[in-house]
């Protein structure tokens, strides 16, 4: 056992990225099959969200815009439905190869970011790779695991952009990924303005082909949300993506003594009245739902995050999870941004990447808290390799203060 840990620990430390790798993938692994024998080898559903991804399959391959989901996820569903009664654990056994991927592509993000220190990187990676809290999402039919991936692939491409310079390729692909995301969870428009900054940091040094890909990607993208959210209109009456922002705000009101009835608890609604109606209600009780809301902030700060769903072997799995509460999450945000800000004005440290981290953080939690009702902190779950990556920073930033005061 002692030699063992010591391998481990060499490996750790080691400056090869492949032996890191190696040990990061057999650590992911080694947690998904524990997982996947406390629960029976069986797939995990979320009561009624997963029921909603399969029947909005059925709905897309049937012709009709379905009106709670987004095309991505249902159609993958569908399509292994066709495997019979195989079909959930084909997701399942996709959800796990693409973590496995996102494992490899966060270890090469970890590697670029903190280039002069290898176990920090590992460390960063192993945050993410080895969590019960993030990897049994892959054991789930929802879309918190592919999410949780496409973010990783995502900063991939803007730490190589920061690092190195945006080529065409990955402004392209950066791009696709981003469309992609959008129709997976419509979550993500909140990622907008985060590609936006990312331009503005990199365009110096952004060549005028890159920049065509990038804004033509973008274009794209308008144009297809613009696009679906048209023909959403024409089929339910409302310029949106999805039922689910009103539910969410229509359970706000419900929750803060506007509304008698929550749109969640109906068996049938029309999507264009009650979208209207939240709205003048809201109008109308807007100091009433506002404190409604920062109430809710501050109980969202003493749920676990990242949160446990897992609904086969999940009571046994929690106590091996690597979680925090909400509010030190907050806590940790603010330190960083402080140590950032203290950064940029005294050294003028170059602080792009460590700005992009606080921003996808932060846009997350507010889109999960004020956007939403419930379980906030699984849906906070797309910055938690953000929040690895800025853990990453901190205890570097700490090695380097204590490293000067003892040269003193």
């Amino acid at each position: 056992m002692e030699k063992l840990c010591s391998r481990m620990w060499n490996t750790m430390n080691s400056s090869s990225e492949r032996a890191q790798r190696r040990l990061l993938l057999a650590g992911s692994l080694f947690v998904m099959l524990v997982l996947l024998v406390l629960g029976g080898f069986r797939v995990s559903t979320v009561e009624v969200d997963t029921m909603t991804y399969i029947t909005a399959g059925d709905n897309f391959f049937a012709g009709r815009i379905d009106e709670a989901r987004t095309p991505v996820y249902p159609v993958i569903c569908h399509l292994a439905g066709y495997l019979g009664a195989a079909s959930l654990h084909a997701v399942v056994l996709l959800q796990c190869v693409v973590f496995m991927l996102s494992v490899v592509w966060m270890h090469k993000t970890a590697r670029l970011v903190f280039d002069h220190s290898p176990l920090v990187a590992f460390v960063s990676t192993a945050l993410y790779a080895w969590n019960v809290g993030t990897v049994h999402y892959a054991l789930v039919i929802m879309t918190e695991s592919l999410s949780l991936s496409a973010v990783v692939f995502m900063f991939w491409l803007i730490v190589k952009g920061l690092k190195r310079s945006l080529s065409v390729r990955d402004a392209a692909l950066l791009m696709t990924l981003y469309l992609v995301m959008l129709f997976l969870r419509p979550f993500f428009i909140c990622f907008a303005p985060l590609l936006v900054v990312f331009y503005v940091f990199v365009f110096k040094k952004t060549s005028r082909g890159a920049s065509v890909a990038f804004w033509g990607g973008i274009a794209v993208v308008i144009a297809a949300y613009v696009g679906y959210s048209s023909a959403y209109k024409a089929q339910y009456g409302v310029f949106t993506t999805s039922c689910v922002p009103d539910i969410n705000l229509n359970a706000q009101l419900y929750q803060a003594g506007l509304v008698d009835t929550a749109m969640w608890k109906m068996d049938e609604f029309d999507l264009a009245a009650e979208h209207a109606h939240n709205r003048e209600v809201l109008m109308a009780g807007k100091w009433v739902w506002l404190r409604h809301m920062l109430d809710e902030t501050l109980m969202s700060s003493r749920q676990l995050f990242p949160k446990m769903v897992l609904s086969h072997g999940g009571k046994m799995a929690q106590p091996l999870s690597l979680q925090i509460s909400g509010g030190m999450l907050y806590l940790i945000t603010i330190v960083f941004a402080v140590v950032t800000w203290v950064r940029w004005r005294r050294n003028k440290a170059d602080v792009r990447l460590d700005v992009l981290l606080l921003f996808t953080v932060a846009v997350t939690v507010v889109t999960s808290v004020w956007g939403a009702f419930g379980i906030y902190t699984r849906l906070m779950l797309p910055c938690y390799s953000a929040l690895c990556l800025v853990l990453g920073r901190l205890f570097t930033l700490l090695g380097q203060l204590l490293a000067r005061r003892k040269q003193l």
